[in-house]
């Protein structure tokens, strides 16, 4: 309660050599007010401070009935900076996350246009073998029809991955042929399976 430095113990003397005293010295105007307060209101208190290129994790215990307070403390500095170093990797995995995001999205809407464009051209010339009896080129014109609805799917699913990331997902619970679905990816995988036996 008299502004000064009654006692300090060995592992304080980095703050205190920070703060360019010694016992016996008057702290500064800062310090007195604080320890006034917490005399005044005899809480104790969390607090940091930043001396001498170090950070301190101080808690202020007011002794109201012996005039004075103690302060306990730490070196928090290497925290800190680990800390912030882990606030900055962070930042820029998100950064890399949000570009791989709209990469995603920008991707899957560019290949729907060509995408729709073949499935349509597809489905014309399926049409077009059905009403000239055209067996020959009939089974193809399904794989190719197939192939490029089975693609655009994976697209669509592409574009829910980019939506679910950014909480934007809805869900929908459908009916689906489930003969029709295991006929569309026979028929895609058909080829392949060819080619490797």
């Amino acid at each position: 309660d008299q502004g000064e430095l009654i006692y300090a113990n060995k592992a304080s003397a980095p703050l205190i050599d920070a703060l360019q005293l010694k016992v016996g010295d008057r702290v500064g105007t800062g310090w007195r007010k604080r320890v006034a307060k917490g005399l005044q209101e005899g809480q104790r208190a969390d607090f940091q401070y930043k001396a001498g290129g170090q950070i301190y994790s101080l808690l202020l215990w007011p002794v109201p009935e012996g005039g004075y307070a103690n302060i306990y403390g730490r070196d928090i500095t290497r925290q800190k900076r680990v800390e912030s170093e882990l606030r900055v990797a962070r930042d820029i995995a998100e950064t890399a996350n949000k570009t791989k995001s709209t990469f995603l999205a920008n991707m899957s809407h560019e290949l729907r246009t060509p995408l729709n464009a073949i499935i349509g051209y597809s489905e014309l010339m399926l049409e077009e073998a059905i009403d000239q009896n055209d067996e020959a080129n009939l089974n193809d014109l399904k794989k190719i029809q197939s192939a490029g609805k089975h693609l655009l799917a994976l697209i669509n699913d592409i574009l829910d991955l980019s939506k679910i990331e950014a909480g934007k997902m809805e869900f929908d619970l459908e009916t689906f042929d489930v003969f029709r679905m295991i006929t569309d990816v026979s028929a895609t995988v058909h080829p392949l399976a060819e080619k490797n036996p």
